[in-house]
């Protein structure tokens, strides 16, 4: 189920059980998280990389 799909879940069961908006809550928070994860987890190994072709120049150039 796409994010919009269960925000548009969520928005239908405002004022009824507490506990499935939560779940949907969670859910969502559990992807957001998962997508930034990937986007640290590519971002470091960017910087790992220009650093060891830093390194690299840098040793080069002794």
């Amino acid at each position: 189920m796409s994010d919009k799909e269960l925000i548009k879940r969520l928005e239908a069961m405002e004022g009824s059980v507490q506990v499935g908006i939560n779940f949907i809550y969670d859910e969502l928070r559990d992807r957001r998280l998962t997508r930034l994860t990937k986007v640290v987890l590519w971002l470091t190994a960017v910087v790992t990389v220009a650093t060891i072709i830093n390194v690299w120049l840098v040793f080069m150039t002794i």
